[in-house]
């Protein structure tokens, strides 16, 4: 597989991971312990699936009043 392809291929993975990943926090509300059964992934492994992914929930964890994006 060339390197372009194989780039190709870990981003759509990645993307489809952080999809997974949004949609199980949104079924649980946001509760990272819930989401992290419902994955089938311990809770520590999705918090640093959350920070690598760069997702965090709007307005969580906001420094000096800037709203954090999720992506």
């Amino acid at each position: 597989m060339s390197d372009a392809a194989e780039d190709g291929l870990r981003e759509r993975l990645r993307r489809h991971e952080a999809e997974l990943i949004l949609q199980a926090l949104r079924d649980a509300n946001w509760n990272q312990t819930e989401a992290a059964r419902r994955l089938k992934l311990p809770r520590r492994t999705l918090v640093y699936k959350l920070k690598t992914l760069g997702i965090a929930k709007l307005g969580y964890g906001a420094r000096d009043g800037e709203p954090q994006s999720s992506r």
